[in-house]
């Protein structure tokens, strides 16, 4: 029973008017049966038995039956039938300006199968874990990488945050599948302030379909009363070592001092580190300017790509990209 409680609240969402909806949806379109059906299961399937659920049969093959679900059929289940030939070459994924085509808005023909996630983020670990600091470490000597650590409420939830992200990506993202950018410059009554974006990479080898619908998932910590020192010397460390490295910590508060979790590092060759006004309207790290945020803009900087987004911004839009 609690387990299809959990289930049910990650796909379900309350209507203005709940009797009417229920009933259209669930009696007679058969809602639920076909949402688990066609949609993308296993982000709340891995949410709530874990990282190592089984979700084919191959996983349940085992050292000590390695035969258990071996397949017996020779030749491919498709022999036949007419396949499609993938292109050879893929076009470089590029961030669109200006409003979204009316077309994005207009889900009645888009098919389950047209929706995919791409998120390395688990949304419930994080929410658990309580992402509330940033704190960079470097050691004596200037050769070697610098540290990002993110600090966490909850030092255990924190901790399986990175067990699972290790799991997807392995110790080394040479792939970049793991996004992480510093927004800075964002309101000039605080120029130090910046933001910190953890989100993922869209992979750009032709995985997606044209007029697919991509889910992913962003985290935002703000940093408000910073010394920029702490951030130039990450920047220098890092431009030097062309590298560096990602840890979880438990920090319960500004009065204590973090507990470092160094059983659990990410290497990582590539951070965004970039001011404010340089982010357009679709940008992926937009999401680390806030509605109360106040851009510096350089006097020479002309037609400034941020003006874009805070017009929209004001003008009530709201983006039909779910980027959190």
């Amino acid at each position: 029973l609690e387990t299809i409680a959990l289930l049910i609240s990650q796909i379900v969402t309350t209507p203005d008017e709940p009797d009417g909806y229920l009933h259209r949806i669930f009696g007679e379109q058969l809602g639920l049966s076909r949402a688990l059906n066609f949609t993308e299961t296993s982000v709340p399937v891995s949410n709530i038995f874990g990282s190592s659920a089984k979700l084919r049969l191959v996983d349940w093959n085992t050292h000590g039956n390695p035969v258990a679900h071996i397949c017996k059929r020779v030749f491919p289940w498709h022999q036949g039938l007419k396949t499609e030939k993938a292109p050879e070459a893929y076009e470089h994924l590029n961030m669109g300006s200006g409003a979204p085509p009316k077309e994005l808005y207009d889900r009645s023909s888009l098919k389950h199968s047209a929706r995919q996630v791409s998120s390395v983020i688990n949304q419930a670990l994080w929410n658990k874990a309580k992402w509330n600091a940033v704190a960079y470490v470097w050691s004596i000597d200037p050769d070697e990488p610098p540290y990002i650590a993110l600090g966490f409420q909850n030092g255990n939830a924190g901790k399986a945050i990175f067990r699972e992200l290790i799991e997807k990506l392995g110790s080394d993202d040479k792939q970049n599948r793991l996004r992480i950018s510093i927004i800075t410059g964002l309101n000039k009554a605080f120029p130090n302030k910046y933001g910190v974006v953890i989100g993922s990479n869209l992979p750009d080898d032709g995985g997606f379909e044209i007029g697919r619908e991509i889910v992913s998932i962003s985290r935002v910590h703000h940093m408000d009363n910073t010394n920029p020192t702490n951030l130039r010397m990450f920047q220098e460390r890092f431009e030097r070592a062309g590298k560096f490295w990602l840890m979880a910590a438990h920090w319960q508060n500004e009065q204590t001092q973090p507990t470092l979790y160094d059983t659990a590092i990410i290497t990582k060759n590539a951070i965004r580190i970039a001011p404010a006004w340089q982010l357009g309207d679709n940008d992926l790290d937009s999401a680390a300017i806030g509605l109360e945020d106040d851009p510096i803009i350089p006097s020479t900087a002309v037609n400034a790509p941020v003006l874009r987004l805070l017009e929209r911004r004001k003008l009530g839009f709201k983006s039909p990209y779910r980027n959190r």
